[in-house]
């Protein structure tokens, strides 16, 4: 019989908590290389901008878009952690001492 140990259920909330971390970073990192395609256009296309702002531009405007929606999809695995660690939280509380 399977006994009831609330380590797994703190070690599975952490887990979610990191993955909830590389989201937002995969995000981060995958707005600023759009960013950066969108510069090398913008570079090529328009000139006179100067490739410096053709660049850097885009890549922070991109990424903190990145950053925004990793941010969103990131919520979900945290939400999923803390309704985990509300079970376990609530399983100890209605324990009834031995």
């Amino acid at each position: 019989m399977v006994q009831y140990d609330p380590a797994i259920i703190n070690q599975f909330a952490e887990s979610l908590y990191l993955k909830a971390e590389k989201v937002v970073r995969n995000y981060t990192v995958r707005g600023c290389f759009l960013g950066l395609g969108l510069g090398l256009g913008l570079a090529a296309v328009v000139p006179e901008w100067g490739t410096l702002m053709a660049f850097l531009a885009p890549i922070g405007m991109f990424g903190y878009f990145g950053y925004s929606a990793g941010q969103s999809a990131a919520f979900k695995y945290k939400l999923e952690a803390q309704t985990a660690l509300c079970h376990a939280k609530i399983e100890e509380n209605t324990r009834k001492p031995v």
